[in-house]
This record gives C-alpha cells, structure tokens and sequence, in this order.
C-alpha cells in the first residue's frame, strides 16, 4: 500500500506525507449520485437541529444534570462515515439524521455549511474553529483512494497513519489533536481500553468563542439563589437590555418565555450568532416543557419575533462552567442506528474486511461570564473489524430555576451547542 497524498486536517494543521494513512492495493471508485437536487447549508443545518433536539432528549432520559451537546459536532463526525456507507446502512443513517439523499447533492451542503458557519465568524469578529480527523491503523488498516479523496475534498479531512497497537501514544496523539482543535478545553477523546481493537477512527471538533453584543456589568453581578433540585447561591449576572428585532429578543409563548442574547458582530446589522436561552414559566418543570416541544419547534425558535409590549427586558442570568461526557453508541442505537452500529456496511471506505463501530464518544464544555461565552465540542467514532430617565415597559426574565440554552449560527440557523441548566 502507498501513503495518500499529504494534505490538511480541516483546522489547518499540515498533514506531514509519512504521517499519510495507507492507500489500498486495489482501488474502488466512490460512486456519488448525480440526482436533480439542491441541498444548501440551511438544509444542512435543519437536518442537524432536528436530530439534535431527539438525541438531547435521548440522553436526558438516563442522564440528570447539567447536560450540553453539540448537534453540529456528532452530525459532521458521522457525515464522514456516510460516504463510506452502502445498503442498508446508508438508508438507517438517512433516516436517523433527517439526511435527504445519499448523493453528492449532501456532501455538498455538509461542506457549505462548515464553510458558512466558518466564514461567518471570520467576517463578524468572533471565533469558530472546526476540524474534522481520521486515524487509520498503520499495520492493520488500509483506505480507498476514492474515499481519502472525497473526505479530504467535502470535509477537510487527511486520514493519517496510527498505530493503535500502542495505546499509550495513539491516546497523546488523539488528545493533542483534540486539545489543539477545542481551545485547550477538552483534553481527552479516547481512553486506552476504547482504542483496543481499534483500526480507525473518526472525529469531529467544534470550537466557539465570542463576546456579548451587550456585555453584562461585572459590579451588577450578586450572589442569589437557583432553584433546582436543591436551592443553590450562584452569581448571578444582570442587566436591562433594549429590545429590537436584530439584537435582544423576548418572546413568552404558553409554557415558556425566551429571551434571545446576541453576540458582538463586526458591523451593526451583520447576522453572527446568538445565544436562545428557554426558560418554562414557574410551574413548569424542564421535562414538562420538553413534552409540549417538537423538534420543529425548537430549530424553529430563532426566527421568533420579539415581544411588541415592551421596550426593553431586564435579566438575571446565572454565570456557570459545565463539561459533560458521554457514551453516547447505545443512545444512538435507541435512536435507529442499530445496522449501523450493530452490523454496518463501511465496504466503501476498505477492503480491510467488515467494521463494526465499537465507540461513540462525545464531550463538551461550556463558560458563561459577564464578557461572554466560551464552548467546545468533540465527537470520536471508533471502529474495530467484525468479529432609563423616561419609563420603559420592560419585561423581566429572571433565569432562577432550570433552563434550555441553545447557541445559534444566524446565518443558517445550525444549533451548534445545546444545553439545559438545573444545578
């Protein structure tokens, strides 16, 4: 086998040739469908919210606490695992991840919609980094030319040589990688009994970072209590915002009331990315408000308008610093990629033999300041072989007690992070 061409890992880091995974002997060409279709980055970003609002719900029935996902991160991370699809497993992630076809209409809108939300911030003012890696074994493992291509070509990724033999450094390289690409927030991916058997694996990193539009007042801030499941002091930021349609946005509907929080842009009026936070009103709990909530709803809630009855909302909002870490494959499975995880077809990626996913892990962090908010997010696949002076009417939105976060690309509307607050 001969190493395939050198090239970038999607944040830019040069792919050294000897670092370059193994070609196959034999090569078999990707074939991508030419269908009569248009799949754009908001198409894309619809696709990803909806998933995202039923593995969030997923998670939550055997998890309790703080919890943050980035439906965006395990979306992309499994984009690059459809190409290598075939059959019956090609159908079940389409279905499962609301994709519309399998051709190259989809790549395509995958690769929009990186370069959107990327391009976006660049010409806005704030940070987001994304980086999609493939590691291959370098003893037992060999990829398809064609696939190597069209990874490189529609993700922005190099699969590169590993050997996961040696746990010990396959697990410094995957980390390194890892922490370059999420700001130094998430310091690990897999553990060293996660790469046994491993022959490849696939990751995905998404990194954010951006000031409030209107930054909260550090003197403002006091200690006050959250209501969760224990009543809890937190600090608690606060202040009055004015309230228009292309900045601070309230909006109450029957269980809820949502305030939007829009970050610093470049230049007034330019679309960057805001901060949804979704609080249910006071006797109404977070599980209660998800029943009443569809997916649609959700990915919906960005182009809500702001209430017409008041001039400005005043805001207490809590400060915090949340990881959460998840193994998230049996979730997956009770979502419909059962074939997928269970008994895939990969045949499209080697002619090393069947694989099988052995691991899906996803881990984020989020931190919310006065100054603004700071999140990251990675997602790893591994695969083993088979076997004022004038009277405002002002609202108040008092984020006291439990609550729903989502943070938003404006542009296309791709729920990049979502979250609840109950502690």
């Amino acid at each position: 086998p001969q190493p395939i061409a050198s090239g970038h890992n999607g944040a830019g880091t040069p792919t050294p040739p000897n670092l370059a995974a193994k070609a196959c002997t034999k090569d078999q060409p990707l074939q991508l469908g030419e269908e009569k279709i248009s799949i754009d980055a908001m198409d894309v970003a619809h696709s990803s919210n909806l998933f995202g609002w039923r593995l969030f719900l997923e998670i939550g029935k055997k998890q309790e606490g703080n919890i943050m996902i980035s439906p965006y991160s395990v979306s992309a991370a499994f984009s690059m695992l459809f190409l290598a699809s075939a059959g019956t497993t090609t159908a079940e992630m389409q279905t499962v991840f609301n994709w519309q076809n399998a051709g190259r209409a989809q790549q395509e809108g995958f690769a929009a919609l990186r370069e959107l939300v990327q391009g976006n911030a660049k010409k806005s003012g704030y940070q987001i980094a994304v980086a999609n890696n493939i590691w291959a074994d370098v003893a037992n493992f060999c990829i398809y030319k064609s696939f190597a291509e069209a990874v490189q070509k529609y993700h922005a990724a190099v699969p590169q040589s590993i050997d996961f033999k040696q746990t010990k450094k396959a697990v410094e390289i995957i980390d390194k990688w890892t922490q370059e690409n999420t700001g130094d927030k998430i310091k690990t991916l897999f553990t060293e009994e996660q790469l046994q058997n491993m022959v490849v694996a696939l990751a995905n990193a998404i990194y954010f970072k951006a000031d409030w539009a209107n930054a909260f007042q550090k003197e403002a801030t006091q200690e006050k209590p959250f209501f969760g499941k224990e009543q809890k002091n937190m600090s608690f930021m606060s202040g009055k915002f004015p309230l228009y349609e292309a900045g601070t946005r309230y909006a109450t509907q029957k269980d809820f009331a949502m305030l939007r929080l829009p970050y610093k842009v470049a230049k007034t009026g330019e679309q960057g990315a805001s901060m949804y936070i979704i609080l249910p009103n006071e006797k109404v709990s977070l599980q209660q408000l998800y029943g009443s909530l569809s997916a649609d709803v959700v990915s919906a809630l960005p182009q809500a308008g702001s209430s017409t009855d008041f001039d400005e909302v005043y805001v207490e909002l809590p400060k915090w610093t949340a990881e959460f870490s998840s193994n998230i494959t049996q979730t997956l499975k009770a979502m419909g990629l059962q074939t997928t995880i269970e008994n895939p077809d990969f045949s499209k990626m080697s002619e090393a033999g069947s694989l099988r996913i052995g691991v899906v892990v996803h881990k984020t962090f989020v931190a919310v300041d006065e100054q603004g908010t700071e999140a990251a997010a990675v997602t790893g696949i591994g695969m083993t072989k088979q076997s004022a002076p004038m009277r405002l009417r002002q609202a108040q939105f008092i984020a006291n007690r439990p609550f729903l976060y989502l943070i938003v690309d404006d542009m296309s509307g791709c729920i990049l992070f979502m979250g609840q607050v109950v502690q």
